[in-house]
């Protein structure tokens, strides 16, 4: 329902369409549901679209992903989508960051 107004009110390549995309994918995601990769990467495009690869929501949404991933063996994508989350994390909170760490 709230996807339906956002994607009303920004339409449906908005950053804020697709941070609720992203909250829709984790819970998805805590089921074990594998259409939350689907919903990922959509919003991922969405963000990447909107604001490039070095910006922290795109980041975030990278992390998301790549925790997906690994959950489903696929580390090769996994190990991509870490390394460029955490190449944002070190930018942008700094190296000594817990959202740093944890993405390495």
């Amino acid at each position: 329902q709230e996807l339906s107004k956002v994607r009303a009110i920004h339409g449906a390549s908005h950053p804020r369409t697709a941070g609720v995309l992203n909250s829709i994918a984790l819970v998805y995601d805590d089921k074990s549901d594998e259409r939350a990769g689907e919903i990922y990467e959509t919003a991922l495009a969405t963000m990447l679209q909107a604001y490039g690869s070095n910006h922290v929501d795109v980041a975030i949404i990278r992390y998301n992903l790549g925790a997906f991933y690994f959950a489903t063996s696929h580390y090769a994508r996994s190990k991509y989508q870490f390394e460029h989350a955490a190449a944002v994390f070190e930018s942008f909170p700094g190296p000594d960051h817990p959202d740093t760490a944890e993405a390495k």
